[in-house]
């Protein structure tokens, strides 16, 4: 155990010669130091630049002949190590000067490991934009001695660390739930501030001791997280002052948690299942009555609960809240229901017509009585003209354009929560997704327009019924909820995947519709709900656009269709129709002027149950085969017999109960079982055996 003093003329942290064993004038080259030496950096050193593998015992920029004036530069990636089994000199592990100058460069830092338990000070002298700060020393202990402000993260992987109320600045993150060695946090009154798009960090508790306390985190970036898992974080008091959403995990126990909204409409707090219980004040404050927050839960549908012994609540949305504790039922102003809550006064519902030409759904003036909560029936009719910017999230719990003429523009991605009836007369234009979030039974009028935007139903427990034909030029997409096509057709054109059924709790059911794909997509459906929430079996799929390359529709294992017909003209690509095993009433895939290729998964199964109708054409074969050559994919049908020609045929098993004539004029490839590769007998008393 030495004194390492560091040179006049300064240099590498590891380099023999920067440092001295008498001090900054030394002439000799005590070599650099070691992990059992303390460094000493005084008013005559010069610079030093932290590179890979500094290590020291303690660094104190005080002592000496003076206080140190030269500037320390870190080095991309690399930790300066500071500590060791003992107490550095003086019960110091860090002390810079106030005349210090620190240059941080990425993810460089401070990496302190002593192991004593003897508590040293870490004083950072109040610099800002200093490296990130680990302490990770089991058993070791640590009290801040000032502020300080770092321009990555500070973690508490074990040992001690006392922040002894001084406030700590962070632009990513602060962690204390890294590890599950034994760590101790104690912050009485500090100041935690969070102020990047960043976390704190508490998702593992194990061996996690945060002492009694006044402090608070301050988390100010966009889209913040507070991991808190199920701790009690013993007094620490929460603000969210960030845009975007604003995420509390876990089933913490906080002092007071705060979000402020900002001045956007997107805004949210976002809690889930046994959420957070807040010993004092919850307060939830949107910015404006047309800036609002909202308060929900990730998936709508899951409930999440929020105790409260006191609230204060304005300009807020809730969705999915069970509220709990001394302050139900909570109570505020202008408080909108997206459904899905308990304990919760909101606003009455009070039906919202507009009138007046060209304006914003956000401008209060020209409606009834305020910008429509999202329990409010709204009515856009003949009284209102010109173009209607729709420019907030939320928009009503029903919305009626019966009568109007004008251009509903819709710009921003919005939720209504009842019925959506279009009018004749109108127009629509933007792109923005409009989600049908009603938790009953709805309707859906399309009123012959085509829709521009996408539409996504995800209304947990509610259904939407179509009132007509559905024409779009984006996506519809089910993600929770019944959608009931009453029988209506729909013909979506995208680029993308036209029709996406997802979810447990997605239920779709479409009668004897015939839903026509016109888009680009090699994947234009996607049906991944389970397949005895699908019925389809009534209904046609008709794949009705052009493509060179191969067309798979994603199927759970196990759905029914009626008909799936890709025969457009001048088509090339190939169809494999679907990822799993399928049953189609009447499949019709041919191009009477091109050869095509339909590929059966391999190791599954497709299932006839009327008619084949595959058919190539006199040098324009079809070719069956499957996604993996060498391994047989079945095709079966119960009875009666497949008649097709001008067939290529390629690891098939034909079965089922079925004669599958392959005709005259098709080829035997290979590694087929069950085909005739013959027409079938018109005479009905012979029969040809298979091409095994």
């Amino acid at each position: 155990m030495a004194n390492r003093y560091l040179k006049a003329a300064g240099g590498n942290w590891t380099a023999a010669g920067t440092w001295s064993a008498t001090g900054s004038g030394g002439v000799d080259s005590a070599g650099p130091p070691t992990a059992a030496d303390n460094c000493i950096l005084e008013a005559g050193s010069g610079n030093v630049t932290i590179d890979s593998g500094a290590v020291c015992r303690s660094i104190d920029c005080t002592s000496g002949t003076g206080s140190y004036a030269g500037t320390i530069t870190g080095v991309a990636s690399i930790n300066l190590t500071i500590g060791d089994a003992t107490a550095g000199a003086g019960n110091v592990a860090l002390k810079f000067s106030g005349t210090t100058t620190y240059t941080v460069a990425a993810n460089s830092g401070f990496n302190f490991i002593s192991t004593s338990t003897t508590q040293q000070t870490v004083d950072f002298a109040s610099k800002t934009n200093l490296g990130n700060a680990l302490f990770n020393g089991v058993g070791g202990s640590w009290i801040l001695g000032s502020n300080y402000s770092t321009a990555g993260g500070t973690t508490l992987t074990s040992g001690t660390l006392n922040t002894n109320g001084f406030t700590v600045s962070c632009i990513s993150s602060f962690t204390v739930g890294s590890s599950t060695l034994a760590r101790t946090l104690t912050l009485g009154s500090s100041t935690i501030n969070i102020t990047g798009a960043g976390a704190w960090n508490g998702a593992t508790v194990t061996n996690l001791t945060v002492t009694a306390n006044t402090g608070t985190v301050n988390m100010s970036g966009a889209s913040a997280v507070f991991n808190g898992s199920n701790f009690n974080w013993n007094g620490l008091s929460l603000n969210l002052t960030g845009s975007g959403q604003a995420s509390v995990v876990g089933q913490c126990t906080l002092a007071n948690l705060t979000r402020i909204g900002t001045a956007i409409k997107t805004d949210s707090l976002l809690t889930s299942g046994a959420g957070p219980t807040i010993t004092g004040t919850l307060t939830l404050t949107g910015n404006s009555v047309t800036n609002r927050l909202i308060h929900q839960t990730a998936t709508p549908g899951n409930t999440t609960n929020v105790t409260a012994a006191a609230v204060s609540i304005t300009n807020v949305d809730f969705m999915d809240v069970a509220a709990a504790g001394a302050a139900i039922p909570w109570t505020g102003t202008s408080l909108g229901n997206c459904l899905g809550c308990s304990n919760i006064t909101f606003d009455t519902p009070v039906t919202q017509t507009r009138t007046g030409a060209n304006f914003s759904w956000s401008n209060v003036g020209l409606w009834t009585s305020r910008v429509p909560l999202p329990q409010d029936p709204v009515i856009v009719s003949s009284g209102a003209t010109g173009a209607i910017g729709i420019d907030m999230p939320r928009i009503g719990a029903s919305v009626d354009y019966t009568g109007f003429a004008g251009t509903a523009s819709i710009s921003t991605a919005n939720t209504i929560f009842g019925n959506l009836t279009y009018s004749t007369g109108m127009t629509l234009a933007g792109t923005a997704t409009t989600t049908l979030g009603g938790r009953s039974t709805h309707t859906l009028t399309t009123a012959g327009k085509t829709l521009l935007q996408g539409v996504t139903i995800n209304a947990p427990g509610g259904t939407y019924n179509l009132q007509d034909a559905y024409n779009a030029t984006a996506r519809l997409t089910v993600s929770a909820g019944t959608f009931n096509s009453n029988d209506f057709n729909l013909s979506i054109s995208s680029a993308a995947a036209t029709y996406v059924f997802a979810g447990t709790s997605s239920f779709v059911n479409l009668g004897t519709s015939t839903w026509t794909h016109l888009g680009t997509a090699t994947n234009p459906i996607s049906a991944t709900l389970p397949a005895a929430n699908f019925s389809g079996a009534s209904s046609t799929l008709v794949i009705g656009s052009t493509l060179a390359t191969q067309r798979t529709p994603i199927f759970t294992s196990g759905i029914s269709l009626g008909t799936l017909t890709y025969t457009v003209a001048g088509s090339t690509g190939g169809l494999l129709p679907s990822n799993g095993s399928l049953t189609i009433g009447t499949l019709n895939f041919s191009d009477a002027s091109n050869a095509r290729t339909l590929t059966i998964t391999s190791t599954s199964t497709l299932t006839i149950l009327n008619a084949f109708n595959v058919n190539g054409t006199p040098g324009n074969l079809i070719t069956i085969n499957s996604t993996v050559p060498g391994s047989a994919a079945t095709l079966s049908k119960s009875s009666g017999s497949v008649s097709s020609d001008y067939l290529s045929i390629q690891d098939s098993t034909a079965t089922g109960g079925a004669s599958w004539y392959a005709g005259t004029h098709s080829v035997n490839v290979s590694n087929n079982t069950g085909w005739f590769f013959t027409a079938p007998s018109s005479t009905g008393w012979f029969t040809i055996l298979p091409n095994l």
